[in-house]
């Protein structure tokens, strides 16, 4: 996977400029009426279902399973950095709708890992169908391809105790590592376990106060879009990023990643008992996975 802060496909021509007389009415219609090809691209859950599970605490009767899906033809998936945001995005926002703890979470080039918490069975469906389809729909559009984007059924295996949890949150989080692209698992942006301690683990903390009036403007369309319950577009994001400096890009990716992280860490200091010894533990055993095992077709 490219990462942002590489990814030609950031650097536009400033396109965003007519956005600011756009502004006051962001404000007055709740972006309900904003007609641009990122606002129609949404999805129409209404705010009350996202809000209604946004502080949904972990049910010891949940159940854990571990989610793992490849690329139907094992190409490449996450192509640039917007492939991430879109897909993590998405996540963020089904999880909320159907109350999904997420516990750990993983994006490799062709294949993603995710440890999450359900209510029942039709949960876990659900969650995976809705953002497999939705995330499968706007990326082929994107990259000008049809067909099923990841195989189908998906793998999974159930974690019935504490201990299997754990295991398998070192094991998502070490994929990075196993795979030789970093040395330890905060230094990998896609496994969001940097962002435990730090709202801008991959750059300079943002100082909207003295940031330039587009990134400004910028960071207030993003933030709300996700205090929305709406997930991110790849129109939207090429508009964000069409004239950010380097520096600013770092900034944007953290702010974004930040504002639709969906790992639950409050779930995880339970087991650890705090991050400190969560990542410790983590960053010292790489684990092993051999409980994966293909479920229905979804």
């Amino acid at each position: 996977m490219k990462g942002l802060h590489n990814s030609r496909e950031l650097f536009f021509d400033n396109n965003l400029v007519h956005y600011y007389e756009d502004l006051q009415q962001f404000h007055n219609t709740g972006f309900q009426s904003h007609e641009t090809d990122y606002a129609r691209s949404h999805t129409t859950d209404s705010i009350k279902t996202y809000s209604s599970y946004n502080n949904k605490s972990v049910r010891s009767k949940f159940a854990s399973y571990h989610v793992y899906q490849r690329s139907s033809d094992r190409s490449i998936v996450f192509k640039s950095g917007k492939d991430a945001l879109v897909f993590i995005s998405i996540v963020k926002v089904k999880a909320i709708k159907l109350g999904v703890v997420v516990y750990a979470i993983c994006l490799m080039d062709n294949h993603i890992h995710m440890l999450i918490k359900v209510r029942d069975k039709y949960s876990l469906h659900r969650f995976v169908t809705d953002y497999t389809s939705l995330f499968a729909k706007l990326y082929n559009k994107r990259h000008n391809r049809s067909g099923m984007l990841f195989s189908s059924p998906f793998g999974r295996a159930y974690k019935k105790t504490d201990k299997y949890i754990r295991n398998c949150i070192c094991y998502i989080n070490n994929n990075p590592v196993e795979a030789h692209k970093t040395k330890t698992i905060e230094k990998y942006m896609w496994n969001l376990f940097s962002f435990a301690n730090s709202s801008h683990p991959h750059s300079e903390a943002l100082n909207l106060s003295k940031a330039r009036k587009r990134m400004r403007f910028c960071c207030r369309v993003l933030k709300a879009e996700q205090s929305r319950g709406r997930h991110l577009a790849y129109e939207l994001l090429d508009e964000v990023f069409s004239s950010a400096e380097k520096s600013e890009t770092s900034q944007l990716v953290d702010y974004i990643l930040n504002l639709y992280n969906p790992v639950d860490y409050s779930a995880i200091k339970a087991l650890y008992g705090n991050l400190d010894k969560a990542s410790m533990a983590i960053n010292a055993n790489t684990g092993s996975e051999y409980e994966i095992s293909e479920d229905d077709k979804i």
